[in-house]
C-alpha cells in the first residue's frame, strides 16, 4: 500500500503511478519506445519500488514505536572486576513482556539479546515440540545453548517485539544486544559522562 498524499512517486528517476491495483512505470514505457529490445527496465523499477516501500515500512514502525520522541539516559554503574578493579558498565532498564522490569548490560558487540533460563521462565517462554536448540559464540570461543524466542519489551515508552536468545543454561548475563533493539534508536554511549542514552 502507498502512503502519503500523493499516489504518485519519484524514486530514482523512475516515476510509479498506482493504477487499478498495478504499478505502472512511464519512464520504463518511455525507454521501450526508445530502444524496444531492451529488457529489465520495468523489474529494476520494481525492485526499487519494494525497496523504497520496505524502507517506509520500517521508518513507520520505528515512529510508532517511539511516537513521542523519547530520549531516556541510564547512569553508568560500577562494578567490581577481579582483572581490572572497579569499572563503569553500561546498563539499561527494560520490562518484558509488560510486567517483569530487567537491568541488562547494553552490548553493542553482541548480535542478539540473551537472558537466562530462569529470566526466560519468569516472562512465560516454554520450550516447543519444534523448537530447535541453537548454539551462541561468546569471547574465547565459548559456547551456550539458546532457542530463539520472541518477547515485547518496553525501554522507556518506546515498546516493540524483540527476538531473545534464551539461554538454556543459567550462568549467563543479561545482555541487551543489537537485533530489533539498536534500529529503533539512536544509541549513544557518553564515556565522559557515564551515560547510555537512548533517543528516537
Amino acid at each position: 500500500m502507498w502512503r502519503g498524499d500523493e499516489e504518485a512517486q519519484v524514486i530514482r528517476g523512475c516515476r510509479l503511478f498506482q493504477v487499478q491495483g498495478q504499478v505502472c512505470s512511464d519512464s520504463w514505457k518511455e525507454d521501450r519506445r526508445k530502444r524496444p529490445g531492451r529488457r529489465g527496465s520495468l523489474a529494476r523499477c520494481q525492485q526499487k519500488v519494494s525497496a523504497q516501500e520496505t524502507r517506509a515500512s520500517q521508518s513507520l514502525e520505528r515512529r510508532n514505536a517511539c511516537a513521542d520522541h523519547m530520549r531516556v539516559d541510564f547512569p553508568y554503574v560500577r562494578e567490581w572486576s577481579s582483572s581490572f578493579g572497579t569499572v563503569a558498565r553500561p546498563l539499561a532498564k527494560v520490562i518484558m513482556e509488560g510486567e517483569f522490569p530487567q537491568w541488562m548490560y547494553v552490548d553493542s558487540g553482541a548480535d542478539i539479546t540473551l537472558i537466562p533460563s530462569s529470566v526466560g521462565k519468569l516472562v512465560g517462554l516454554r520450550r516447543g515440540m519444534g523448537d530447535r536448540s541453537q548454539r551462541i559464540f561468546g569471547v574465547g570461543r565459548s559456547s551456550v545453548p539458546v532457542l530463539i524466542k520472541r518477547i515485547s519489551m518496553r525501554l522507556g515508552s518506546a515498546e516493540f517485539r524483540c527476538r531473545v536468545a534464551w539461554s538454556q543454561v543459567e550462568d549467563v548475563p543479561l545482555l541487551l544486544g543489537r537485533m530489533d533493539v539498536f534500529k529503533r534508536f539512536n544509541v549513544t554511549f557518553k564515556e565522559k559522562e557515564g551515560l547510555t542514552t537512548f533517543s528516537c
